[in-house]
């Protein structure tokens, strides 16, 4: 009779994973439902016509596309020719161009809980892979090990500092309707370098410094990024840097985030005889083992430097 027991108690509990898989095929209903209902109605026009109206009031901000499509193998929405203007990223020059957009359907993500979209696209033959989740408890953005070259994607980066190289970034962004929850960057390189440019009005040469390292976390329930390390140069490279602090997000404007960032830099002495005006900049900040101490104020779009 126990045994008996014991077996019939076994058979009960497999009611729980049986609705579990209920849920599962209830979603996949609803998802095909959507999927076919976007492939006959006219969604792409319907799109447009709310982006024209919600981006009426940004200046020059008029995205674009050419059609969006349902493709049946391996689910997904396409979106084809993706134009968005220079403006819509607050910058001025070329506009951004996606030949296609691909939205797949990855299953299911659980923080938040909702359904889980990996986001597939080439900007100036830049690959890049983003996974997107909306549910109950808000949006997550995660990149995982995505490979970016830095000379592909300048258009994005900043136009006062450029940079070469490879760089491998951990990513995941976590949003409550429009305020940051939880956001984590991990960024390193193996192969950065600075290519010639003028800085403050200074000519300043190639720059191969190899080791580069970024690493940020938001403090939980504030809108304070805590940068834990920028490093910047391997044992052997002419520059030398490590800087950590805060910034305090503005998210309504990302560049006039207030930045309280310490450290220390350090440049070998072939740089300096190589580039004389180094010591003009740097003559009235202190050293620490041959490291120039430095604080860097401001925002992030306007840096100021000043001794420690």
């Amino acid at each position: 009779m126990s045994t008996l027991s014991a077996e019939i108690k076994s058979l009960d509990e497999i009611n729980y994973p049986s609705k579990v898989k209920w849920f599962i095929v209830i979603f996949a209903c609803m998802f095909l439902f959507v999927m076919s209902f976007i492939s006959f109605y006219p969604i792409g026009d319907k799109i447009k016509e709310q982006m024209k109206t919600h981006l009426a009031n940004v200046p020059g901000c008029r995205p674009d596309f050419e059609q969006i499509r349902v493709e049946w193998f391996l689910p997904k929405i396409v979106i084809s020719d993706l134009v968005v203007p220079a403006t819509c990223l607050h910058k001025v020059g070329e506009p951004l161009k996606f030949r296609h957009l691909t939205l797949n359907f990855n299953l299911l993500s659980f923080a938040p809980f909702g359904p889980l979209f990996k986001l597939s696209t080439d900007l100036s033959g830049q690959p890049l892979e983003v996974y997107y989740a909306i549910g109950f408890g808000g949006q997550l953005i995660r990149m995982d090990q995505q490979k970016l070259h830095l000379d592909k994607l300048s258009a994005l980066l900043s136009e006062n500092f450029k940079m070469q190289g490879d760089i491998i970034l951990d990513a995941k962004i976590l949003m409550d309707k429009a305020n940051l929850k939880d956001v984590k960057i991990y960024a390193r390189s193996k192969n950065f370098a600075i290519p010639p440019q003028s800085i403050q009005g200074f000519t300043l040469n190639y720059l191969k410094v190899n080791d580069f390292s970024f690493k940020a976390n938001q403090e939980d329930g504030t809108q304070k990024l805590m940068i834990e390390e920028i490093i910047l140069g391997d044992a052997n490279a002419p520059v030398r840097a490590k800087f950590s602090g805060p910034v305090q997000l503005n998210e309504q404007m990302l560049s006039f985030s207030s930045v309280n960032i310490k450290g220390e830099v350090f440049f070998s002495n072939n740089f300096k005889q190589e580039n004389p005006w180094i010591d003009l900049l740097v003559g009235p900040y202190s050293q620490k083992d041959g490291f120039y101490q430095i604080k860097l104020g401001g925002t992030l779009g306007q840096l100021q430097p000043s001794p420690l």
